[in-house]
């Protein structure tokens, strides 16, 4: 259970069960029918949180990103490209929020929720994606 993953791998995995699925006609008719799906995970998720069962949680994680997957093959969208544009979006931000932090002399691992609220969103602001 706690054996590292390589997330390229279980792209894979998932994307080629999905093939198999859909030449089987077990598929979603259209995006927002998967997109049903896929609210209905997070909420089964949100569920699992409220009862903190470990277990539940992670069980209800894969089942929400399993089907964020068919909803991203659906639209033939590269699930990998979107988290590493993620990924550069919050190092970028988070890079510019520690300079703020930096600047005004805050000590991030002893500020508030609220203070690194008010970071972040000034980070957001400063850093312009393309």
């Amino acid at each position: 259970e706690n054996k590292k993953i390589n997330f390229n791998d279980s792209f894979s995995k998932t994307k080629k069960l999905i093939k198999q699925a859909n030449e089987l006609g077990f598929t979603w008719p259209n995006s927002s029918s998967c997109f049903d799906k896929v609210e209905e995970e997070f909420i089964e998720l949100k569920n699992a949180v409220i009862s903190k069962n470990t277990r539940n949680i992670k069980e209800e994680i894969g089942d929400l990103l399993f089907t964020l997957q068919c909803f991203a093959e659906i639209k033939n969208y590269n699930l990998n490209d979107i988290l590493s544009t993620s990924n550069y979006k919050f190092e970028n931000r988070f890079s510019k929020l520690k300079e703020i932090a930096k600047f005004e002399n805050i000590v991030l691992n002893k500020a508030s929720s609220k203070t690194k609220e008010k970071l972040w969103k000034k980070a957001k602001k400063k850093v312009k994606l393309p």
